[in-house]
């Protein structure tokens, strides 16, 4: 399925593990390649990243955990900081390949959050420490944040200097271009201009943040000397203007440009500072003795528990503060050549429109993917948690009425992506999209066989594989939906390409080196060089890398250098139809619009999955039948009369009722099939004729009300199929293949029968119902109650695809007509009131050895297909909902 202007990409990565051991390099790599090789229509317009760009660094607490969290962290990687530099060099390599007008999101996640809470931690002990410690100190003012603003105004100055030499460059280069002698000197010395003005760009962002904080450890350190008495503040001034004095005479004999001269200079300015704080405080000071003694009796115990009882305004600088620093290790992280908008938590909407058709597309972290669709409020809780925030923060009337909502959730095993309405009987859709972690599975198995037990290896406690995928969702003009996800080996088949590239560069890069120039004081620093180096393509080494180099570590950046290209891989299509329920709710004109654009596919394999036949219907007909009301053609005409329509189009409509009712009331088990196959009979013939497959499975109803026969469902429906296509293509003068009746494969017994086909390798479990866990596909998937590589299975009328590394399980909707079946009302499907979610499944897989490298699934709905119910189902709805009129009015 490939994408056009009418449609709209949104990639989808979810907890990336970043600058952790099991990270998966190969998929981050691989993705990039990828998406260079995509073409513009191909491209993601909206590239969202949720969460674990950085990993969990905890500070200042013990336990296991924590150990454990830190032992995962790849060697070489310290801080945050450290963290940041090697994924920034694997986030502007991905950002890089994503088209200029692509929106770039990352949404802050769990791992973020306990960083944020760690640094807090941090600060809000050394806070505590600077005011238990003032009274003790006799001879200066001991501010334990003083190297951090230090640190800060050494940020600043650097920043300032380095727009200075780039404003002097954009002078150089501006005037260079006027005096270009021919265009392409011109065109280089824009290209060089541009990078100029990029630097430029990020230097300012960096001397913002720089400049923020020192506001806030200016702000944080007047409080603290909030609490000296008004006496001490006092003393503190004539100490510090003794200091200045001092300072000053130094200044005056040091010789300007030189380092001492710049660290006098600084030294004064902090003490200038200092001063101004005091001056102010000593202004405004109270006496804070008892509070200053109750906190310092706490602050052993508080520091242990990481529970730090702040004053509200110390708190809310300390809460502003840590959020500077991390939201700078996190630009660091995700690049700042690239915008990328930082979503802090909750949920967010984002507008969208293709040709008019109008959507949100709904991104948030914490939402949990609940398979279990029944619920009373909403057919999936994860659309259900989603309305109460969205109710919660008013943004109700933004999602309410939308013909369309993409939500994006994460932090959740298995990839799940599924259509809903946004609540019971609404034609709001909700496409739920809740993704697994990005992880290298072998990796990390390595790490939980080593003992180490955190929220990723904690999967295979319970032998659980996560997904490792990459999720594409494309939501076209007309309001389809396709989901498409890139495997685990779909993204290390492209990693290896990669390298293969890069080979040419790996050995200019080996020509280059001469051996690792380090002392052995240079080990730490050594460390994080090759760390930083691991990270890079052999292309992006560059002269001052090699310092830290080896040659181990320079051949381990292409580690498929001696392998050969991945081969080409098979494409395999096939089309689901399920629960057409023929014969009491079917709906024939939705069948033979499916069955239509199916054959335009030219699926390989057309799968039927139970209950397309009802089997004796007069055996359960007190739940089934449509309507028992005698005059309900009289009250349909009454209430057409009541719309003021004319005598044509009431007698359309009343011919299309009968004819309708005619339809779902064959009770004959032989009329069924040929109610079935008539509609679907091209599709059928064309996909034996290319040497295609049928394979179908028995449903519930048909076995319930045959039970004393040898037949079930799939033999009733494979013996028409052979008479019906045999005499078709007679009748057409067609040669089928020898063995096409091999080619129509049943499975046998009831609704919770599975039968297992193998084509091109792969192989399929197909079945009507996944038994009593139904509504958590994720169980099924966890039990590995199937080893099969795809999974299909209708009965709850659902559009619904779960998948871990290993497996894809998709449900297709159903083609029953809602409206017109009083059964549906006794169970929770969902079902909007115009029949919206009926249709039919479309997949594609390219498969290598049997195994899936790639799955694009799009579910074909009743809106899509050009299907419009006739003006009964407008009356179902009325009458249901109690507001029919039936007023007279002139014909």
């Amino acid at each position: 399925m490939g994408s056009t202007n009418d449609s709209f990409n949104i990639m989808v990565i979810a907890e990336l593990n970043g600058a952790k051991t099991y990270m998966s390099e190969d998929g981050i790599i691989g993705l990039t390649h990828y998406l260079r090789n995509l073409s513009d229509s191909q491209q993601p317009k909206l590239f969202v990243l949720n969460g674990g760009v950085l990993p969990e660094m905890p500070t200042n607490r013990g336990g296991e955990r924590n150990k454990d969290q830190l032992r995962v962290v790849q060697h070489g990687v310290s801080n945050l900081d450290d963290a940041a530099a090697v994924m920034k060099i694997h986030m502007e390599r991905l950002f890089g390949a994503l088209p200029g007008d692509s929106q770039v999101v990352y949404v802050m996640g769990k791992a973020d959050r306990k960083n944020l809470d760690s640094i807090k931690l941090d600060l809000s002990n050394l806070y505590l420490d600077a005011v238990r410690n003032l009274e003790k100190k006799q001879g200066r003012i001991d501010f334990p944040l003083e190297p951090k603003i230090e640190a800060t105004e050494k940020g600043i100055e650097s920043r300032k200097e380095i727009l200075e030499s780039l404003k002097g460059a954009e002078a150089a280069l501006t005037r260079r271009i006027a005096e270009a002698t021919d265009q392409a000197q011109a065109d280089a010395h824009r290209e060089q201009l541009a990078k100029v003005r990029e630097n430029e760009r990020i230097n300012r962002e960096e001397l913002r943040e720089f400049e923020e904080r020192k506001g806030l450890l200016e702000t944080l350190r007047h409080l603290t000397f909030a609490e000296l008495p008004r006496y001490r503040i006092k003393d503190r001034m004539n100490e510090t203007k003794q200091k200045m004095a001092e300072v000053g005479q130094q200044l005056d004999e040091a010789l300007s440009g030189t380092p001492e001269y710049e660290s006098l200079e600084r030294e004064i300015k902090t003490l200038g500072n200092r001063m101004r704080a005091l001056q102010k405080r000593y202004n405004e000071s109270a006496d804070g003795e008892t509070a200053r003694n109750l906190m310092a009796k706490q602050a052993r115990i508080h520091k242990f528990t990481g529970n730090i009882p702040l004053p509200k305004n110390a708190n809310d600088i300390v809460d502003m503060l840590a959020k500077s620093y991390y939201m700078t290790n996190l630009r660091d992280a995700l690049g700042r050549k690239r915008h990328v908008t930082v979503q802090e938590g909750g949920l967010e909407v984002y507008e969208r429109k293709i040709n008019g058709f109008e959507f949100n597309v709904v991104v948030t972290n914490g939402l949990r993917e609940v398979s279990s669709m029944y619920s009373i409020n909403s057919n999936n809780r994860l659309i259900k948690r989603a309305y109460a925030l969205t109710r919660g923060n008013g943004g109700e009337a933004k999602l309410d009425g939308t013909p369309l909502n993409v939500l994006i959730g994460g932090r959740t095993i298995f990839t799940s992506f599924s259509i809903d309405p946004w609540v019971d009987q609404s034609k709001t859709l909700v496409a739920a999209l809740s993704k697994g972690p990005f992880i290298d599975t072998e990796k990390n198995t390595l790490a939980y066989l080593n003992g180490i037990r955190n929220d990723e290896t904690r999967m295979l406690d319970k032998d659980h594989v996560p997904d490792s995928s990459v999720s594409i969702i494309t939501v076209s003009g007309d309001g389809s939906i396709a989901h498409r996800t890139l495997k685990e080996e779909k993204l290390r088949d492209e990693r290896i390409k990669d390298d293969l590239e890069e080979v040419p560069a790996l050995e200019r890069v080996l020509k280059r080196f001469e051996g690792g120039k380090w002392s052995a004081d240079e080990a730490k620093s050594r460390e994080l060089g090759e760390a930083l180096l691991r990270a890079k393509r052999p292309s992006e080494i560059k002269d001052e890398d090699l310092a830290y180099a080896s040659r181990a570590v320079l051949q381990g950046t292409v580690p498929n250098a001696g392998k050969q290209a991945p081969r080409d891989v098979e494409e395999l299509s096939f089309v689901q139809f399920t629960d057409t329920h023929v014969g009491s709710s079917g709906n024939v004109a939705l069948l033979r619009a499916a069955a239509a654009e199916a054959l335009q596919r030219k699926p390989d394999i057309v799968f039927l999955t139970g209950d397309i036949i009802e089997g004796n219907y007069h055996n359960y007909m007190n739940t089934q039948r449509p309507q028992k009301e005698t005059d309900i053609d009289k009250e349909f005409e009454k209430w057409l009369r009541s719309k003021g329509y004319g005598e044509e189009v009431i007698t359309s409509e009343l011919l299309t009722f009968y004819r309708r009712q005619r339809l779902n009331a064959i009770s004959n088990i032989d009329a069924q099939p040929k109610v079935f196959i008539e509609p679907m009979q091209d599709l059928l013939l064309d996909t034996i004729a290319r040497g295609g497959y049928i394979a179908i499975v028995s449903g519930n109803h048909y076995n319930k009300t045959d039970g004393k026969s040898e037949r079930d469902e799939a033999t009733a429906l494979k013996s028409h199929i052979v008479l019906f296509l045999e005499g078709v293509a007679a009748g057409k003068g067609m040669q089928l293949p020898e063995d096409w009746r091999g080619h129509i494969m049943t499975g046998s017994g009831s609704d919770l029968a599975a039968e297992t086909f193998t084509f091109n390798g792969v192989e399929f479990e197909v079945r009507h119902s996944l038994g009593k866990e139904d509504g958590r596909v994720s169980n099924f998937l966890s039990e590995k109650r199937s080893d099969a590589k795809v999974v299909l299975y209708g009965h709850l009328h659902s559009a619904r695809e779960i998948s871990n590394v290993t497996t894809e399980a998709v449900q297709a909707p159903a083609m029953q007509d809602g409206s017109t079946c009083p059964f549906v009302k006794t169970i929770s499907v969902p079902i909007t009131p115009d029949n919206k979610l009926t249709g039919y499944g479309a997949d594609t897989l390219k498969i290598r050895d049997g195994r899936v490298l790639e799955h694009t699934l799009e579910f074909r709905f009743k809106d899509q297909l050009g299907v419009v119910d006739s003006l009964f189902n407008q009356f179902l709805q009325e009458r249901r909902m109690g507001t029919v009129a039936t007023r007279k009015v002139k014909a």
